[in-house]
């Protein structure tokens, strides 16, 4: 993603130790032309276009997903402070959430834009997923998260 401010994480948020920052939750609220908003308590990035070009049809139609999404942990740097104004690139995980009957419509959206899914690296417990992108993926094959 491309930020044009610095993220501030949430007050609540603990940090591991003093030179890295926490993993932070945002919410992808809306459209600036094809690029989706973040937010964290304000404005201050987008996603990087051709991603949000994939996300834009899905998104157009809440009732089809919901989305998680967070920045990476990552370190702090010297000179970098929170609500400053300087362009960065974070990497970001953002989790569809729909009906597992949608999995092959949401694959198919997403392919046509050459965005392709990956297997997540923690889902929510008892929660089942598909990705129609992995290898031999069916919208009959779902698996359950391990606990």
């Amino acid at each position: 993603m491309e930020a044009d401010l610095i993220p501030k994480p949430y007050l609540h948020i603990i940090r591991r130790d003093a030179k890295t920052w926490p993993a932070m939750e945002i919410d992808l609220t809306g459209l600036m032309g094809l690029k989706l908003k973040i937010d964290v308590g304000g404005y201050f990035g987008k996603i990087e276009y051709r991603v949000s070009i994939g996300l834009d049809p899905l998104m157009e139609r809440p009732n089809l997903i919901r989305t998680q999404a967070q920045i990476t942990m990552r370190h702090e740097r010297k000179g970098v402070y929170p609500g400053q104004i300087k362009g960065e690139v974070y990497d970001i995980v953002v989790i569809l959430y729909g009906k597992q009957k949608d999995a092959i419509i949401i694959g198919i959206v997403l392919d046509q834009k050459y965005v392709r899914l990956r297997k997540p690296l923690s889902v929510d417990h008892e929660i089942e997923f598909c990705n129609p992108h992995a290898s031999n993926a069916r919208a009959d094959e779902v698996g359950k998260a391990a606990p």
